[in-house]
Order: structure tokens, then C-alpha cells, then sequence
């Protein structure tokens, strides 16, 4: 099943430029829309890619994989935040009686960061 477009991008030219993609696109047998996005999404999918991912020097990728095979110890905060985790997400998985789930209750101020502010309801 085609997918619908029904979206629209509008591009200003030159006359120039205009002409010169009018050509190029009835050489290739297409139309100007068909023409621009078989050239432009290829390079934006290219951009979005590179922005997206973060090559590694050497020492790093070595950093990263042993920590991967030998990871330190947890230490208390990361603790507390698990037991907390593990609250949350039971009390947001209990159904109350109406059938409603349940917002979780915000963690006790001694597990929430120093930075963060309570927003009010």
C-alpha cells in the first residue's frame, strides 16, 4: 500500500536554477520532485546519520569495552536510585480499583538530585 504524501516542501530558486532542474529531471525521465528527493534524501539521511553517532578513539573504545566486561561497583546513590526505580514502577503497574492506574509518587527528597525542583501539580 503506498504510503500518502501529503506533506509539502517549498524550495526557492533562481529562474537558473529552476530551468536547470526542470532539465536534468526530464533527462532522467522524472519529475522535479521526483528528481530533488532521490538526490536530497539519500544526503539527509547521510547528515543524520554522522550527527547521530560518536566515532571512538582508540582509547576510548578500550574504556568503554572493559567497563562493559569488568563494571565497577555500584556505589549507594546508584543504589538508591534502583531501589527507587523499582518502587516506581511497581506502583505504576498496581491497577487501582477503578481500573485507573496510578501516577507514581515523586522519590523522597533524600533520592532526588540536589539540581531538581519539584514542579507543583
Amino acid at each position: 500500500m503506498p504510503t500518502k504524501k501529503d506533506e509539502r516542501v517549498e524550495l526557492r530558486t533562481t529562474a537558473d536554477e529552476k530551468r536547470l532542474l526542470v532539465a536534468a529531471a526530464s533527462h532522467e525521465h522524472l519529475d522535479v520532485t521526483a528528481f530533488v528527493l532521490r538526490s536530497a534524501l539519500p544526503a539527509a539521511r547521510d547528515v543524520v546519520e554522522r550527527a547521530s553517532t560518536s566515532p571512538l578513539s582508540r582509547r576510548d573504545t578500550a574504556l568503554v569495552l572493559d567497563l562493559l566486561e569488568q563494571p565497577p561497583e555500584p556505589n549507594d546513590r546508584l543504589r538508591r536510585a534502583a531501589v527507587a526505580l523499582r518502587a516506581n514502577v511497581a506502583a505504576a503497574t498496581r491497577v487501582a480499583p477503578s481500573g485507573h492506574t496510578p501516577a507514581p509518587a515523586p522519590p523522597p527528597a533524600s533520592q532526588r538530585p540536589r539540581n531538581a525542583r519539584r514542579r507543583s501539580a
